[in-house]
């Protein structure tokens, strides 16, 4: 028994390892993809394709501030919801876009909403320190999970027009320019508020 135990410890790093291989081959309902990487990303295309031009899921929330968020209440406005964890470095390096977004926006029509997978007090210890524009509505992880593409990956970005559709669904917040996102999306919700 402990002799199978140390060969499968022997054995797991080495499979992991060619795992990520790029000769290794994977076939996906007709598609061959070359490596874990190419699954991931061809993941998050099936995705974003599923998502864009769908309805979202509703919901009713209450942020770390006791008010209650009713996302069917919000069509008219446009609204994006940020999934994210505050032990998450590239969704905070969101956060100053998002709080430029609602500082220029959020009276002609924008709603932001955080999505933070984290408890009511460990938010509210962050707001302290974090300075954030938007309600954070804590426990949000089984939203994410249930209805809201959290397999594909952290921090996620559903853009959702005042008729209540998606728009946009971005995945990830890879460059360091923290003001990236607000110039990724600036042009989207400027068009989204125009219709």
């Amino acid at each position: 028994m402990l002799n199978n135990f140390f060969l499968i410890l022997l054995l797991t790093p080495f499979t992991l390892l060619s795992a990520q291989d790029k000769d290794t081959i994977i076939t996906l309902e007709g598609d061959t993809i070359f490596g874990v990487m190419d699954y991931f990303e061809h993941r998050q295309r099936e995705a974003v394709a599923t998502y864009e031009g769908a309805s979202p899921t509703l919901f009713q929330a209450p942020d770390i501030d006791g008010d209650n968020h009713f996302l069917h209440e919000y069509i008219g406005k446009v609204v994006i919801l940020q999934f994210f964890s505050i032990y998450s470095e590239p969704g905070l390096r969101q956060i100053p876009s998002l709080n430029r977004l609602i500082d220029e926006y959020g009276q002609q029509g924008l709603m932001i909403l955080g999505m933070a997978d984290n408890e009511e007090a460990d938010l509210r210890r962050f707001r302290e320190r974090w300075p954030v524009g938007y309600p954070l509505v804590p426990n949000s992880s089984d939203l994410g999970h249930k209805a809201y593409a959290a397999d594909i990956g952290y921090p996620r970005i559903f853009i959702i027009d005042r008729s209540g559709i998606i728009r946009k669904l971005r995945v990830g917040n890879s460059a360091d320019n923290e003001m990236a996102l607000y110039e990724d999306i600036l042009p989207l919700v400027r068009a989204y508020l125009k219709e």
